[in-house]
């Protein structure tokens, strides 16, 4: 599984741009708890890249924690995808899921 975020919303200036904060904080969230699994032995791969602007995760989990870590990933596709409905100018998600995996790419526009 993978997410990934990039950009600024664009709908209030920096720092005070709710879109945004609503897409980070589920991010950041995410992120937090893919990294209690990992540090609980729970996930076989999981990487988190963070700059200004951008958070990529990469997880894979262990078959007996799967279910785990897809509800989280379902859990922020979730927030994203309303966020995304309520300001479709600003914010747009693309699946990218495949036989290969499971990608979310989030984009302030």
């Amino acid at each position: 599984m993978e997410i990934s975020i990039s950009g600024h919303s664009g709908y209030a200036p920096s720092g005070q741009d709710i879109v945004c904060a609503g897409i980070s904080t589920l991010g950041q969230t995410a992120a937090m708890m893919f990294a209690e699994m990992e540090s609980a032995g729970e996930l076989e791969i999981f990487t988190s890249e963070k700059s200004a602007g951008k958070l990529l995760l990469a997880i894979k989990a262990y078959k007996h924690t799967k279910a785990k870590a897809a509800g989280i990933y379902n859990f922020f596709c979730t927030g994203a995808r309303l966020i995304a409905g309520s300001y479709p100018s600003n914010v747009t998600v693309d699946d990218l899921s495949s036989e290969a995996g499971r990608k979310t790419k989030i984009n302030s526009l």
